[in-house]
């Protein structure tokens, strides 16, 4: 029989409280590393922000110093005074334009809306009661020395009952007019001499 005899010391267990605190050391090393790239990755993407509206800033900058350059070397005032001798040249009246217009109107015939662009264009907007009294008006539009053409954009029957609950129709229609300016500047020129 062999009997053994150890004579070495029986190594000291490590106490679990050491072992606790290695691994709480090593989750706050790990999780201040986990912080610190998030926080990297926000500031660095605010950094890129920032910078792409440094450089739309400076190139606002830069077009708004080009536009008072200009304003400051006289082209934008002859471009100013360009569209004021444009605007002069093709002023007129539209009051006696609408006076044309309206005159021409049916009893029962009613604007209901207009609108004047600057290219010579009338849009109206008109209602009446029955359709020979539209075809007499677009008659009339036509006829107008001033007007060059008359176009029906858009026809609308829209039924209304009288007192007597009868059922009429009534049409709404959209004409387009296209103006000769200097005539109408001519004729409007014509009616204040004669006044």
């Amino acid at each position: 029989m062999n009997v053994e005899i150890n004579l070495l010391r029986e190594k000291p267990k490590a106490h679990p409280i050491f072992r606790i605190l290695i691994y709480i050391l090593i989750a706050t090393v790990l999780a201040s590393g986990a912080f610190m790239y998030v926080k990297y990755s926000s500031v660095s993407s605010e950094i890129e922000m920032l910078e792409t509206k440094i450089k739309s800033a400076e190139a606002e900058r830069i077009a708004l110093e080009a536009k008072i350059t200009d304003m400051q070397s006289g082209s934008f005032i002859d471009e100013y005074v360009q569209d004021v001798n444009k605007i002069e040249a093709f002023h007129f009246s539209s009051v006696g334009i609408l006076n044309d217009f309206v005159k021409l109107l049916p009893e029962r015939g009613y604007f209901i809306d207009y609108t004047f662009s600057e290219n010579g264009i009338v849009d109206i907007y008109v209602k009446f009661d029955t359709l020979p009294e539209m075809s007499m008006y677009t008659d009339g539009l036509s006829s107008l020395s001033f007007v060059t053409n008359v176009s029906l954009d858009d026809i609308e029957i829209k039924e209304v009952s009288n007192n007597e609950n009868e059922v009429l129709p009534r049409f709404y229609v959209q004409y387009s007019i296209t103006l000769d300016l200097e005539t109408v500047k001519a004729v409007q020129a014509e009616q204040e001499g004669g006044e």
